[in-house]
């Protein structure tokens, strides 16, 4: 009897998350084919959050015969009471960037306003535009188009400005 044998091997898998210092954190994944000798993806963000409502992320990512990606974003104080936020994603096999996100929240204690405009790649002629601008009754209302989910979603860190 000859014993069965297998020229597949599983990928290995490698993740990390840690805190480098008070301010600044680090997130890392890896998957790597022992049978092909390459890497099939992998993932590296860094994040400096020196305050609350101030974050700046920047993260690689790169997936095998698909994508290769740079992000940048952030939420910034810029005066007492007026934030900017931001994204720019960049494709590093199409030479352009994929989206763009940027706004203005002003904070006026008892309400918010938000100016958010967002821009993406939907192929690689074309692309679409979103605009949303909300007033927030803090307690009592929200008017307009919703850009917190937006905001939440591509800028790691991201704090409503009228949390404590």
């Amino acid at each position: 009897n000859t014993p069965i044998q297998s020229g597949s091997r599983s990928d290995v898998l490698l993740s990390a998350f840690g805190r480098v210092s008070q301010t600044i954190s680090i997130d890392s994944a890896l998957q790597y084919n022992v049978s092909t000798n390459s890497t099939v993806s992998s993932n590296f963000g860094m994040q400096w959050k020196p305050a609350d409502k101030s974050v700046l992320n920047a993260e690689y990512r790169f997936l095998r015969n698909s994508f290769e990606q740079v992000n940048f974003s952030g939420q910034w104080p810029l005066t007492q009471r007026l934030y900017g936020v931001g994204r720019i994603s960049y494709s590093v096999n199409e030479r352009r960037n994929t989206e763009n996100l940027v706004g203005l929240e002003y904070n006026e204690d008892c309400w918010v306003l938000r100016m958010v405009a967002q821009r993406f790649a939907t192929t690689t002629q074309n692309a679409t535009t979103s605009l949303f601008l909300q007033l927030e009754l803090n307690g009592l209302s929200k008017l307009g188009n919703n850009p917190l989910e937006i905001l939440s979603k591509n800028i790691p860190g991201y704090q409503k400005v009228n949390e404590p």
